[in-house]
């Protein structure tokens, strides 16, 4: 399994159990693994959507639409968030909490684990 994809799985059943920080750590990592994944960059616009992080959602959703123009979810994401004015307000990357509990395993780990 690539380890983008990985973090990226890892995210969205973290997003379903409300650990939405740890869901945003989870997608940032995948995005810095893969900066070319779409789906990556859209999960972390959604969750940063969640914690109010607006104009950071709306360049997830943008980056995520430039990687993959036909991403339909993604456009309508930027399109709306730019209509309605919800992207006006920065939050400071400072202002986020620190990701508790979030266990960051190495590649041989992960290799280990699914062998």
């Amino acid at each position: 399994m690539d380890l983008a994809w990985f973090w990226l799985d890892t995210g969205v059943a973290l997003m379903g159990e409300h650990a939405l920080d740890n869901a945003l750590a989870a997608f940032e990592r995948a995005t810095l693994l893969d900066p070319h994944c779409a789906d990556a960059h859209f999960q972390k616009g959604l969750v940063l959507a969640q914690l109010g992080h607006e104009k950071e959602a709306h360049e997830a959703f943008a980056r995520s639409v430039e990687l993959k123009p036909e991403f339909e979810e993604a456009a309508a994401e930027v399109e709306e968030g730019a209509s309605s004015g919800r992207f006006e307000i920065a939050s400071p990357a400072s202002e986020r909490r620190p990701l508790a509990g979030l266990q960051v395993l190495s590649e041989r780990q992960v290799r280990s684990r699914s062998a």
